[in-house]
């Protein structure tokens, strides 16, 4: 058994890896911003994410929490106007959260570490050559950030250019990955990323993203219509190719596809870009978690045409709800046949508009029972008790 840390500002995967390991065995201690049941509902004009701030798995008794950040961290993130912006909080408060979490984390005295990024650099900094430190860097850090700094440059009315981003967000990720005894990423896409902005890759360990089934909803294979149903589901900007499946979607209009689109997520795109989307698509905005599993189940396929992204968890939601999904190579590996959906090349509306085709015409011929034997299947590979044998060779590992 070992003592282990895990600083958690936010709940992130839903407090996944803190209950992976604590079933493991483990002494795991939990140092998050805030986890109350119930303390949500004051904080909710600020954040309605705060509201999930607990888990029923996760003992409070083991949690160590600074609620008076929470409020400061939630409401500085709500307020931020631009990408630099939000990427200056984002930095700002990991550093504040790390400070606060050391005078416990030396009273605790851990033998691993496990620290989201932005939020280790001053405990790494501490407790180097006295614990294992382990990085779950939750994307492709700065070269992810130079691939969605590109297309920004490359779309301008699409959305602000970001400079500062690279500026603020290098130098922090560059002491924690150096630190690190080991980066968990959670996709080949993400490591390829570090190792291009020169981390060592055989620091660099790929455990995707925990879906946990039994506490979230039941596939739903209900036979469609004629017309086929897309939703796009997450923050609508360039990083998640809004861009390319506009340009795809114009393409299918033009020989007569039969589509809806349906647009859920916060936006980052410019007023007037994301006005004109309003007037060709449905728009529903910021919505709840718990609205995610009736929208998935009441669409035919979810559309994830991303340039970079570190996993998107809303791949494994979609086919659990009887969704297909199309992809892309820079999103994460779910959709591993053609009976869940298609995967494409990033960049290309041509190769989105062919996949939705194809999905679409795939869809009047499958069987529903073949697509939730294969949604099954491929959902056991993120459950809850696959990847904590993987986070527990990451722990076990020698360094």
């Amino acid at each position: 058994m070992k003592k282990i840390a895990i600083i958690h500002l936010g709940a992130r995967e839903y407090y996944s890896i803190p209950r992976m390991l604590l079933e493991s065995g483990h002494d795991v201690r939990v140092f998050t911003d805030i986890y109350r049941k119930g303390v949500g509902r004051f904080l909710a004009p600020i954040s309605t994410q705060i509201a999930r701030r607990y888990h029923p798995d996760l003992p409070a008794c083991r949690v160590h929490h600074t609620p008076l950040l929470s409020w400061q961290y939630s409401y500085a993130r709500k307020n931020a106007t631009s990408a630099d912006e939000m990427e200056a909080v984002f930095h700002q408060y990991g550093k504040q959260f790390a400070l606060l979490c050391l005078p416990e984390l030396r009273r605790f005295a851990p033998d691993v570490i496990v620290s989201f990024s932005t939020t280790a650099a001053e405990i790494f900094q501490e407790f180097n050559g006295k614990a294992k430190l382990i990085l779950n860097q939750i994307d492709g850090g700065i070269e992810e950030d130079r691939i969605v700094q590109r297309e920004r440059e490359k779309y301008p009315d699409w959305e602000e250019p970001a400079a500062g981003v690279l500026e603020i967000g290098n130098g922090r990720h560059g002491v924690e990955q150096q630190l690190a005894d080991t980066i968990v990423v959670n996709s080949p896409f993400s490591k390829k990323c570090l190792t291009l902005s020169g981390v060592d890759q055989n620091k660099i360990s790929i455990v995707p993203l925990a879906y946990d089934i039994k506490s979230d909803f039941r596939s739903n294979h209900n036979k469609r219509g004629d017309k086929v149903k897309l939703i796009f589901l997450g923050t609508v900007c360039l990083r998640k190719g809004i861009h390319y499946l506009d340009q795809a979607l114009d393409s299918l209009s033009a020989t007569g596809f039969d589509f809806d689109l349906t647009i859920a997520g916060p936006s980052n795109l410019k007023p007037s870009r994301l006005e004109e989307l309003k007037r060709k698509y449905r728009y529903l905005g910021v919505i709840s978690k718990d609205q995610i599993p009736g929208l998935l189940a009441g669409n035919d396929i979810l559309v994830l045409p991303s340039i970079a992204e570190g996993f998107g968890m809303v791949q494994l939601e979609a086919i659990a709800a009887g969704c297909r999904v199309l992809t892309t190579t820079n999103a994460g590996e779910v959709v591993n046949d053609d009976v869940l959906g298609k995967i494409c090349e990033p960049y290309s509306p041509e190769q989105i508009a062919a996949a939705i085709r194809q999905i679409a015409q795939d869809m009047s011929v499958s069987n529903r029972e073949d697509f939730a034997k294969a949604a099954a299947l491929r959902l056991k590979d993120f459950s809850i008790q696959s990847v904590s044998a993987r986070w527990q060779e990451v722990v076990e590992k020698k360094f």
